[in-house]
Formats: C-alpha cells, structure tokens, sequence
C-alpha cells in the first residue's frame, strides 16, 4: 500500500525495450484490452492500480498491483482562552476552508483577529497541503472613560483604557467652590465615590 496526495501522478515502466503497458484502476485483471498506458496516471481517489507488460514473442509479465490510498490531512485550532473548536479532518492536498466553516470565536473584553500559524493569517483562499494546527489571535479592546465635573469648574479629556490592561485614572483637575473633591462616582446624586482619585482599575466594560 503506498499514500499519495491527491491528483499526483503515477508513472509505470518496464525494463523490456518497446513492451507495452497496460493497465486498470478498478482492481480488474489487465489484458490488451485495457487502458493503454502513455502517460503518467493521475489518481485522485483510493485506487487499485494493477499493471501487465506485453511485448510480442514474449510471455506477458506478471501483473504488478499497488494499492494507492489519498493522504488526508487535520486542521487543529487552539486558543489560549480554553475555547478550541474541533478539529477539522479528512482534508486533501490543496482543499480549502469555506469561510463559513472556520471557526469565529467570542470573548468579553476581546475583538477575535482571526487564525494564525508560522506562514501568517488562515483564511479560505490558504491552501491545505499538511496537518496545520492554527492559534486564535485576539486584540484587546479599548473604551472610554468620560469624567463630568458634576457642576462643578474646568475640563478633562477623556481616557482611553485597555481591556485586561491596569491603569491610573487620569488625576482630577475639576473645582467646586467650597467643596473638597474625594472621588468619582458613577451616578452623579451618588453619595459615595465608586473610585478614588487617580485610583488604578481595570476592565470597567468589556
């Protein structure tokens, strides 16, 4: 038994000079009626290829039988959150993904980039030719932090923060006259802060 890719070729030859070739790919017995063979055969399927050489004057050779199975390859996905989607199977040389078929994943706080290996982003024109395992790539995402000054003076821009990331609050600069600043609130009747001045925080929204 011998594995091939599909649709490599097989060449057949004969060391007797001007014999002649002929063949069968459906486990049948050769004869002189059976394909002629003149060039090399194309297989792309699991085939029994059996083969006979015929010269006139001469005793016609034995008949030689390789078994030919298509190799078939495996896409495997890992990420690192613990959300491997199965294993694709059974894929030949040169098969493509469906884009409807490669795998979108989802996570709080986190924008999905797609799949990568050592050759760059897998997508459905990427052509198969080994078993590839394929890593997810994630970007965090971003958000805003608006600060309102409650009726109070002054400006601050916003803040930009990174899911997953810890960062200081920008540090307060608003004024109230006779009033003492001590914290940010996220409602702004609230009667206690939620955070503190230039307090670090992480992953406020996802």
């Amino acid at each position: 038994n011998r594995k091939i890719d599909y649709t490599d070729k097989v060449s057949l030859s004969c060391s007797t000079k001007n014999a002649v070739i002929y063949y069968t790919t459906d486990g049948s017995t050769p004869t002189e009626h059976s394909n002629k063979y003149t060039e090399p055969i194309t297989i792309n399927s699991n085939t029994t290829l059996k083969a006979v050489a015929v010269k006139s004057g001469m005793k016609n050779s034995a008949i030689s039988t390789v078994n030919y199975t298509i190799k078939t390859y495996t896409v495997t996905f890992e990420d690192k959150f613990g959300n491997s989607p199965a294993a694709i199977t059974g894929l030949k040389k040169n098969d493509t993904i469906k884009k409807e078929v490669l795998p979108i994943l989802t996570k709080d706080g986190y924008t999905f980039a797609g799949w990568y290996n050592d050759n760059g982003k897998f997508t459905s024109q990427s052509l198969i030719s080994e078993n590839i395992i394929l890593t997810a790539k994630w970007t965090p995402n971003t958000y805003g932090v608006i600060f309102d000054a409650n009726s109070g003076k002054g400006s601050m821009e916003n803040q930009t923060l990174t899911y997953d990331v810890t960062s200081d609050l920008t540090a307060n600069t608003f004024t109230k006259t006779d009033c003492t600043f001590y914290g940010w609130a996220t409602e702004a009747n609230k009667n206690s802060p939620d955070f503190s001045d230039c307090q670090s925080v992480k992953n406020l929204t996802t």
